[in-house]
């Protein structure tokens, strides 16, 4: 396998910088005996039977001539003549610190080379390990599916005298259906259709590994050439993932506008004095989707959700660096919640259904502990009740389970009065009361009976639009997104008669680009802070004493996939969209 382009092109410019350092060799000082020979032959010019004795080194040439000799003095006399042993140790001086800048500069180079070289060295084993890699891998797909190739081909040439009666039977049950297009398609169609998707989305991992591994390393490589190279190398990635896009993945809006445009307005400049303002020295490029991030309680730690693994970063000051990477899904993970009382960590994911506890064990590392199943499609959006021991899920399958712990965690409950996916998820501050919504016009609300200690479906509240977000404010207020829409409902319940009416709407920014269920509704108590995302858009907005809402600020990006949480004292926003392909984190400003 050919070597990229760009390896080729530096290991040519560093063979001709080497070439360089021979040329610097040969240049050496003349020795002194060459200097002493040309010395005694100096004739006057002007006064050929005269030998020259003297050298004008004045900033002001006396005369038109510099050398002079004993006559040259007495027509233009000067204290800037100085004797040939003078200036001949004077140059000498020059032509030594002139060598001596030359050798540390060729130190220099050469230290540079060598260090640029190694780096590419190491890019080259890289990137070719990882070719190895997906070769095998691609291999192995092709193996597999060969292997039932020859399993189903054995099988049709096996004599019509040994079929069985059965065999038989089947035969003419499918020629029944002669008519039928259907009847010559491949018998291994289903198997075909798997393995190829399984061969494009190994191409895809490793492009989107080694651009990823390339930014690494250029971003190591950046301090030789003061940048220039990552910004060539920034454009050529986003014309690679224009190629990806092909192959099926989700990726979006590759070649709009770099970076998520802040518009810090505060509408409300008298009551609203807030701003989040992004720490340029944090943004990380992340090039794989990144659909669930999660703060753990002290916020010394981040989860970020990419693709299908589980980034965790340790967390300072606005700051982060990687620690440690989970593999244990199988798709895209969704969601992602720290308990706030003990060390784990709750993971969903998209095809395989699957949520997984993790646990940091004793020497700081997370580990596995345990995999619930149970949900037939994707993880929508996943909720932890406080005292940590009820997990609820709603999923793409339409329904909500309740997990409870005891030994291990098990699915007590489900309900299925849903019809469609459950977009959302929300429990009062009582924890005695959920609300839902799905892609239905209602709001499910759901209530504990201590009774018969289950969850009963009590009412539906019947809107226009269906949401994909919501959540509880106190016990009696909930704020409610209907999808594609500016405005956002405030919801309140009138316990005297347990009706449910709103009370309130109120403007917020969105636009016409669809929105996913991702990046759930979070109210900040402490700040009285609501942050809720809307296409495009993530507003930020602040509760008075009279349960009121008004934007602080709003956010805009050039994507509606964006996806990220708040930490939960409201003091760091941080969030990952598929356009900049940035994981960008704002700090909370008082103005």
């Amino acid at each position: 396998m050919k070597e990229p382009d760009l390896l080729i092109k530096c290991k040519t410019i560093l063979l001709n910088v080497h070439s360089i350092s021979t040329v610097f060799e040969k240049n050496t000082i003349i020795e002194d005996e060459t200097n002493d020979l040309i010395e005694l032959k100096l004739q006057c010019e002007d006064h050929p039977q005269k030998k020259i004795i003297l050298l004008d080194v004045g900033q002001e040439k006396i005369c038109t001539k510099r050398l002079a000799c004993e006559s040259c003095i007495d027509i233009h006399p000067s204290l800037h003549y100085k004797s040939i042993t003078y200036v001949h140790s004077q140059w000498k001086q020059v032509l030594q610190k002139r060598q001596e800048n030359m050798n540390k500069n060729l130190e220099s180079m050469q230290q540079k080379v060598e260090s640029i070289k190694n780096m590419l060295q190491q890019m080259q084993k890289s990137i070719n390990q990882q070719f190895v890699e997906s070769i095998q891998k691609l291999t192995s797909k092709f193996n597999q599916y060969g292997i039932q190739v020859d399993e189903v081909q054995k099988k049709i040439k096996i004599s019509w005298k040994k079929l069985s009666q059965e065999d038989i039977s089947k035969i003419a049950e499918e020629l029944s259906k002669i008519d039928q297009p259907s009847i010559f398609d491949d018998p291994l169609l289903h198997e075909y259709t798997t393995q190829d998707n399984q061969v494009n989305k190994i191409v895809q991992d490793i492009l989107l590994s080694l651009q990823e591994s390339q930014a690494t390393q250029f971003n190591q490589l950046n301090p030789f050439i003061k940048g220039q190279l990552l910004q060539k190398m920034e454009k050529q990635l986003q014309g690679t993932y224009a190629g990806l896009n092909q192959l099926g993945y989700t990726l979006k809006d590759i070649d709009i506008q770099k970076k998520g445009k802040n518009q810090n307005q505060n509408l409300s400049q008298e009551k609203n004095q807030f701003t989040y303002e992004i720490i340029q020295e944090s943004v990380i490029k992340q090039y794989q989707i990144c659909c669930a991030v999660a703060f753990n309680r002290d916020c010394s730690l981040v989860a970020v959700g990419c693709d299908k693994q589980i980034k965790l970063y340790e967390f300072k000051q606005g700051r982060i660096k990687l620690i440690q990477l989970l593999s244990e899904h199988q798709n895209i993970v969704t969601t992602l919640n720290f308990m706030r009382k003990a060390n784990q960590l709750i993971s969903g994911s998209f095809s395989d259904a699957q949520i997984i506890i993790w646990l940091m064990n004793q020497k700081n590392q997370w580990i596995c502990l345990q995999k619930l199943n149970g949900h037939s499609k994707g993880i929508s959006c996943l909720i932890l009740n406080n005292n940590e021991d009820l997990i609820i899920s709603g999923s793409l399958d339409k329904t909500i389970k309740f997990w409870v712990k005891k030994n291990n965690w098990v699915c007590q409950q489900t309900i299925t009065d849903h019809q469609k996916d459950v977009n959302a998820l929300s429990l009062n501050e009582k924890q005695n009361r959920l609300i839902s919504c799905s892609d239905e016009n209602y709001i499910l609300i759901i209530g504990f009976s201590k009774k018969s200690k289950k969850w009963i479906v009590k009412s539906r509240i019947i809107i226009e639009t269906f949401g994909i977000r919501l959540c509880f404010i106190n016990d009696n207020l909930f704020t409610y997104q209907p999808h594609q829409n500016d405005q956002l409902h405030v919801i309140e319940i009138d316990n005297s008669n347990r009706k449910y009416f709103k009370t309130k709407v109120v403007q917020v920014k969105f636009s016409q680009k669809d929105c996913q269920c991702l990046f759930p509704q979070q109210y900040i108590k402490q700040k009285c802070l609501l942050i809720n995302k809307n296409g495009q858009y993530i507003n930020l907005l602040k509760k008075n004493q009279n349960d009121e809402f008004e934007i602080g600020q709003f956010i805009e990006y050039q994507t509606s996939s964006i996806y990220g949480c708040m930490s939960d004292d409201g003091e760091y926003l941080i969030t990952w969209d598929d356009n900049s392909k940035d994981i960008q984190i704002r700090k909370y400003q008082e103005k």
